[in-house]
Parts: C-alpha cells; structure tokens; sequence
C-alpha cells in the first residue's frame, strides 16, 4: 500500500566499491601512459565518474554511495587535497598513507566497507571495481549475506576465478570503447582532458629522472 497518497517506491540500492590503485595500475596499462596511484591527476575522477556511470545497474537503479579506497603520498594537505578532489567526483574517499611509497592496509579497508554494508543490508546490489584473485572470498562473502555482488574490471590482469565468483562482470574495456562510439560529448571532454594531464604529468616525471634533473 502507498504512504501519504503516493506509491511506495521500487528500487535497487546500489553502492560501487572501487580499489584505486588496482583500477590505476590497469588503466595505465591500457592507455599506455604512466600514472602516479597516490598522485594521480585531479581529471582523472570526474573521468572516472563518467566512465562508471555507464555500468549496466538496470532499470530503478540508484547509486548510493561510491567508494574509492586507495592510498596517498605526503602530509594531511596531500590528503585533503586528493579527498577533495575525490568528493567533487562524488566518491567516498577512503585513504591510506604509503610509507616509503608502499601502500598499506587498502585492500583491508575496502574489505571491510563492503562486509559492512553487506551484513548491514545497506545495499541491493554491490559492484566490486578491481579484478586481482585476492577479492574471490570477499564477493563471495557479500554474496552470502543476500546481496548481488557484481565485477567490473579491465580485461587486462583479470582474475577468471573473480570473474566467475561475481554475480555479474562487465568489463571495464567496453565502457571506455562504447563512450566513443555512442558519440558522447562529455565522455570525449573529460576523456581529452584526463589523457593531456596525465601525459603531461609522464613527461614531467620522465625530465625528472634524466641526469643533471
């Protein structure tokens, strides 16, 4: 029965939970230009926004909350520098301190937003943005608590045993081809702007490297 006149509403609650420094390191591999994970680009999340906002969530599908776990180099200014630009995006920063330039306690963090939420029937269905074999159980884990547990990831260092223990998997690759294929000017905006800054930034960081730099 309707409250108040009106119909009750007929949705699926859906949260996207995304491992950046898996979902950088792939990407890099698949433009071909280096990437910094724990400085990336500031184009790279509105990018990264449009791109997941063509997965294929079905009709009465709304987005919750979005996830991004990942790690950051440098003092608090760093971060909030990089968790400003993450919630411009509209993503749930969630960020770890590299010492001596090594992550820690990422995969851990995303563990435990998405168990939580699981446990706590937050969500309908939950997408796991990553694709290395270590998230097996942890799908499997959501899954078990009644809730739809998809896959998205690159075709590039996917784990066919993820694959398999997701509910659904969309590859990421398609996304990306179907944005220039559809025509979208927006797609194609954030696109040309995300791939100048990083190739911007590669070269900066290749002078760097050169003797006498």
């Amino acid at each position: 029965m309707g409250h108040f006149g009106g119909v009750t509403p007929n949705y699926r609650r859906v949260m996207i939970f995304i491992d950046g420094t898996n979902f950088i390191a792939r990407l890099e591999e698949t433009i071909g230009i280096a990437l910094d994970a724990q400085r990336p680009p500031p184009s790279l999340f509105p990018f990264t926004k449009e791109l997941l906002n063509h997965l294929p969530l079905g009709s009465g599908a709304i987005i919750h909350r979005r996830y991004w776990c990942g790690s950051y180099r440098g003092n608090d200014e760093n971060e909030s520098g990089m968790a400003q630009q993450l919630h411009a995006s509209h993503f749930q920063p969630v960020l770890a301190k590299a010492v001596e330039g090594r992550e820690k306690g990422v995969d851990m963090a995303l563990a435990i937003h998405v168990l939580t939420n699981a446990f706590n029937r937050n969500c309908d269905v939950g997408w796991l943005i990553a694709g290395d074999a270590d998230y097996v159980q942890l799908v499997t884990e959501a899954k078990r608590y009644g809730c739809i547990f998809n896959v998205a990831a690159w075709q590039k260092g996917l784990s066919p045993d993820l694959r398999r223990a997701s509910d659904e998997f969309y590859a990421l690759d398609e996304s990306l081809a179907k944005g220039f294929l559809d025509g979208r000017p927006e797609f194609k905006r954030l696109h040309e702007a995300f791939i100048a800054e990083a190739t911007a930034g590669a070269d900066k960081a290749k002078a760097r490297r050169k003797p006498g730099h």
